[in-house]
């Protein structure tokens, strides 16, 4: 479907969100209402027919999002033909189940599971990767959408290269703009082409993002390997990327934006700020120095991690300066003297609760100063 492309989203309204919507929306009510041969092929096919990619969609409270994300999944007859979709409701209190339902509920590849309590997003992505069946899987939040192209082109991908993983590019939606992200593999990598990579030193290059949407894994890999998610919500993209980054011994890498993730919302809305901060830090400074990192980049995206802990109300001086100091301690001793000003800073703000000299720290990181 040649006519579905977002990718080159800067000529587009002030209002893209809108935009994006109702283009998915067209394909979707193309599909499912003047299509009626391809409907009735996908109901007569049967819940037993092989599909090659589950895609897992936890939902919660999320009315207001959640028709853009079906539309988004469902608008490329080629894609949708290979997904088996998975929704996992966790106990939502607004109209999501019913959208939910209303979409997607009488289509025999769609699994459609609501918790009775609310258990946490972690819990969710768990019950999906039980339920999933297909060869390969993806992650969506109910809040975000897919570019359907993409991700079809990625799938066609991994199943011919036989990766562990494959990445592709992300934009995020900002109120009504789409931002291309700072940390972007085309952008950071110079990727000017799909790859395969198979050498472990070039992996590192890839690691520097934790959601679960960033990429399609295989199936087989993830449950050969007990990777699963951390119970509840708190930092469960953590404990699961990490463990794909330590695992994957083969991935793939496309030149491509496959996934728009919405700013400002989602599923857990984690009221344990200090408790997610501490646990984010402390799986990102394992897998630093489990891979050697001696790229200063790495260490300024921890670094720009524990600007953040600045802004952490329950957070004290004594914490904070103890996880800065843990940090510091473990930096490889090439790039510690270029890092020493800043965590000196760093640590001068947090004595004097510096809120001009945080904003200008944070500059001097955003400019890209230290490269």
């Amino acid at each position: 479907m040649d006519k579905l492309s977002i990718i080159n989203y800067e000529p587009l309204t002030n209002n893209v969100e809108i935009v994006i919507i109702d283009l998915y929306k067209q394909f979707y009510h193309q599909i499912m209402n003047e299509n009626q041969q391809y409907l009735d092929n996908i109901r007569g096919a049967g819940v037993s027919s092989p599909k090659l990619l589950s895609i897992i969609l936890p939902t919660y409270n999320s009315e207001k999002y959640i028709g853009g994300c079906l539309y988004s999944i469902m608008a490329d007859k080629e894609l949708f033909d290979k997904v088996e979709l998975i929704i996992i409701d966790d106990n939502s209190s607004d109209n999501t189940l019913n959208i939910v339902k209303e979409k997607v509920g009488n289509l025999p590849n769609c699994k459609i599971v609501s918790n009775t309590s609310n258990k946490g997003s972690g819990y969710c992505r768990n019950k999906g990767l039980e339920l999933a069946t297909s060869p390969y899987i993806l992650f969506v939040d109910n809040d975000d959408m897919i570019i359907p192209t993409t991700i079809n082109k990625a799938l066609e991908i991994i199943n011919k290269e036989k990766t562990d993983v494959i990445f592709f590019d992300t934009v995020d939606l900002v109120g009504n703009k789409l931002k291309t992200p700072k940390y972007s593999y085309i952008n950071m990598f110079n990727i000017d082409k799909d790859k395969v990579v198979t050498e472990p030193s070039n992996m590192k290059n890839i690691m520097f993002g934790w959601s679960p949407w960033h990429y399609i894994a295989d199936r087989n890999f993830i449950f050969d390997n007990d990777i699963k998610f951390g119970r509840g919500s708190l930092g469960d993209d953590i404990y699961y990327t990490s463990k794909i980054y330590c695992k994957m011994e083969k991935i793939s890498i496309i030149n491509d934006i496959g996934y728009i993730h919405r700013i400002g919302s989602g599923i857990s809305r984690n009221k344990h700020q200090k408790e997610h901060f501490k646990k984010y830090v402390e799986v990102f400074n394992d897998i630093l120095e489990k891979y050697n990192y001696n790229e200063m980049i790495y260490w300024e995206i921890l670094y720009l991690e524990l600007l953040k802990g600045v802004k952490i109300n329950d957070i004290t001086v004594k914490e904070l300066n103890s996880i800065i100091n843990t940090v510091y301690s473990k930096i490889p001793s090439s790039i510690k003297e270029r890092m020493f000003y800043l965590y000196k800073r760093m640590y001068d703000i947090i004595e004097n609760e510096d809120e001009i000299g945080f904003t200008h720290l944070k500059g001097i990181f955003d400019k890209g100063l230290m490269r």
